[in-house]
Order: structure tokens, then sequence, then C-alpha cells
């Protein structure tokens, strides 16, 4: 078979894959500029080739990923005449075989990979507020079906995939854990238990987003696309707000940051979002720096799950200079 033949793919595969190559062809145009030519094909060799040049940029699973993304539309184009054969060859051999080097704690960042994590994983609570009441006063439904994702995800900690198909029950929000298996998730369901504090009517206003969840997953196709929808209209609501642009993830680490302050211990937080170990809720998310106090009472978790988690966390210790005097 010719290396630029297009190789049998699942349709969910092909979209996905395609989706991929097409934003990060966004991605190098808002980088590197609006260029003179506008073909398809052009940016997309542009794209692919900008790609190999960002050595320590991102994770190797995610390199792997648009790799293999960025083959199946350099094999789509060659294959249908628009590339040559002789460039289409010459990118495939260095996407399989030249990929960039992945990220790596001992050595040199990407310049922009400081600046992503930055903006991935701070968020201040008078921005979350602003944010949320700006989307909930919209007059249309999708705003204030993202504003309810905006709280829910501030305060659960999930991942976006895992608040996408929660359910709740008898006071108890759960849903399939997006990392199952071994090494990957201490269960394979999420679950928090919301306490009596909460009203009725928050229950009912929970129950209701989790209801019109499923139609808009159909509107946009699937959740991926959902999550694209709902991503740019936050970016635009940010930048009217003139606010820094909020990742959905970022929800995440404002919530982890909020349990510690509320008084959770590292072993039920990691419950909480289904982590193996307290070490990693310890030391990648939840910084100071942002987070919200709230009530302990809120919420609470199985402590089957709790004495689950295996203690791994590092314990630091505040070193001071000699002529310290306390």
């Amino acid at each position: 078979m010719p290396p630029f033949a297009i190789e049998n793919k699942s349709d969910a595969t092909f979209a996905r894959y395609n989706r991929l190559s097409i934003n990060l062809n966004k991605q190098y145009l808002a980088e590197v500029g609006e260029p003179g030519w506008v073909n398809t094909e052009d940016v997309s060799i542009a794209a692919a080739k900008w790609f190999l040049r960002q050595n320590r940029r991102w994770a190797r699973t995610h390199i792997r990923l648009l790799a293999a993304a960025l083959t199946q539309s350099i094999e789509a184009l060659t294959a249908s005449g628009l590339v040559s054969e002789t460039i289409g060859l010459e990118l495939l051999t260095a996407l399989r075989s030249q990929r960039p080097e992945s990220a790596k704690e001992d050595l040199p960042r990407h310049p922009a990979w400081r600046e992503q994590q930055q903006q991935n994983k701070t968020l201040r609570p008078q921005n979350l507020r602003r944010l949320t009441r700006h989307l909930g006063a919209k007059k249309d439904d999708f705003s204030k079906w993202i504003s309810g994702y905006l709280q829910i995800g501030s305060r659960a900690g999930w991942r976006p995939g895992e608040l996408l198909r929660s359910r709740c029950e008898n006071r108890i929000l759960s849903a399939p854990a997006e990392k199952v298996g071994e090494n990957r998730g201490l269960f394979p369901t999420v679950e928090l238990i919301i306490g009596a504090d909460y009203p009725e009517r928050f229950i009912a206003g929970l129950r209701l987003w989790i209801t019109e969840t499923p139609r808009w997953t159909e509107k946009y196709g699937d959740q991926e696309r959902l999550m694209a929808a709902m991503r740019e209209r936050i970016r635009r609501a940010c930048q009217t707000l003139k606010l820094p642009i909020v990742s959905p993830y970022v929800l995440r680490h404002f919530a982890i940051a909020s349990l510690k302050k509320s008084g959770w211990t590292r072993a039920e937080i990691a419950a909480l979002v289904n982590h193996l170990s307290d070490r990693t809720v310890t030391e990648h998310y939840g910084k100071g720096r942002s987070g919200r106090k709230r009530p302990r009472a809120l919420f609470r978790v199985d402590p089957a799950r709790v004495k689950l988690v295996r203690r791994a966390a590092r314990t630091f210790t505040l070193k001071l200079r000699p002529d310290h005097q306390p």
C-alpha cells in the first residue's frame, strides 16, 4: 500500500482526527499570523512543518495524537492530488520517525509551555462569579446551561466528560469515570454526596441541568463538539468582560483549591476527584492563588472510598537560613 493511501478507520476516529488537524491549523495561524495564501492544503502543509519544530511543548501522548491527526490529513491531501507525492512522503516519514521532543521536567521547556500552564490552571473567584452571572443573564438557553456548568464544575472538580454524563439520585451526584483501569482511577465511577445545607431548589436546578445536557450534546453532534462550542462561548464572554480566557478544565483546579481551603484532607479530595493517591492532588492541583473557602458540610464523600486512597504525598519542611531569628 502506498504510504499516502488513506487507512481504514472508524467514523468516530476519522472525525476526531479531522477536528484535531483543523484545530492545529487554527493554532498555527493564530501564533504565526495570517499568511498571504489561504489554500487549505498550503495551511495544512505549513502547520505540519510547524508542528515538527515544536520541541518540548506537549506531552508525549498528545504529540502522538497530533501526529496521527496530521498523518490522516496529509494522506488525504496526497491521495487526492492536492499535494505532490514527494512532499507528502517526506512529511509522512517525518511524522512517523521525526516527531518533536516531548516536554520533560529536567529539560528547558518550549517558550509557550509556561504561559499555557499558567492560563489553564489559574482562576480567581471574582472572575468566576462575573463570568457565571454574565452567562446566566443571557436570554439564550445555551448560555444559561454553560452558567450551570461553571457552577457545578467549580464545586465538584470532575473532568468535563464526567460532568456531561453526571446523574443525581437521592442527593448523590455520580458519573462514569473518564480514567478507568489499572493506575488510571480509583473507581469506575465518580461520586459525591450533596449535604443538607444545599436547599431543594438547588437540587431541582441541578437535575434540570442534567436533563438538558443530552439535548445540547445531540444538537452539536457529540461531546467534543459541545465542549468546543462551550469554549468558544466562554472565550467571547471573557473578552466582553475583559477577563483572562477561562478553560473548562481550570474548574477542576479551582474546585480542588476550594476544597483545600475548606479543610478537606488530601485523601478526601483524592477520593472525590477519583485519584489513586493523594500525591497528585497535593502537588499538581489546587494552587493557593485560586479557590474559595466554603462550608465543609456542603459535600461529603463515601468514607469507604477515602480508605482506598494511597498515601503517597511528600512532606515538605521549611528550611531556614542559619542566621534566621525565630
